[in-house]
């Protein structure tokens, strides 16, 4: 039985649920050179599995590499990076994927804006997750316990405790 991408997608999804990113690239490689060609949810397993492990550069030189080969990225995949520079305080890098979705024509979802806001969050900035945060809500994204939790943890490192209250009161309405 001849290894195809199924079964490449799956070790990789193995790798990247047990936070062995280097495992993950190892076999995201070696899936190159038998000639076979990634596809949207293996890229993404390895891009996240890379963010797991702390990552975050490596996740953005395979996100940059599907451009490379021709695959077009999905919210999936950006999401995925988004939250590798979430997760290693790269605010910068997360919002720069957030503007070139709009670029590209990638619909933003919950989990890209919660990776933004966290980042933000993350970094000091709560002015800035404040602000996107009450962007979700103007544009109808749906915000989650992560995007609630973000923004007051943002206010409190800011020490705006009436804006936190104000994000609070906006949860229980």
């Amino acid at each position: 039985v001849g290894r195809d991408i199924i079964t490449y997608s799956a070790v990789v999804s193995a790798c990247e649920k047990s936070r062995e990113w280097a495992q993950a690239v190892q076999v995201f490689r070696e899936m190159q050179d038998g000639r076979a060609n990634g596809d949207l949810l293996i890229y993404s397993a390895v891009v996240s599995a890379c963010g797991k492990g702390g990552k975050w550069n490596r996740a953005l030189q395979l996100f940059c590499e599907m451009a490379d080969g021709c695959l077009e990225r999905d919210t999936v995949v950006y999401n995925a990076a988004v939250s590798a520079c979430e997760k290693a305080g790269e605010w910068p890098w997360a919002l720069m994927l957030f503007c070139e979705m709009t670029d590209v024509r990638v619909q933003r979802d919950t989990v890209t804006y919660s990776g933004v806001v966290s980042a933000f969050e993350k970094a000091g900035e709560w002015v800035c997750a404040l602000r996107l945060f009450h962007e979700m809500a103007d544009g109808r994204i749906d915000r989650d316990t992560i995007a609630y939790s973000a923004a007051v943890s943002a206010c409190a490192q800011g020490c705006a405790w009436e804006r936190a209250f104000d994000v609070l009161a906006d949860m229980a309405a």
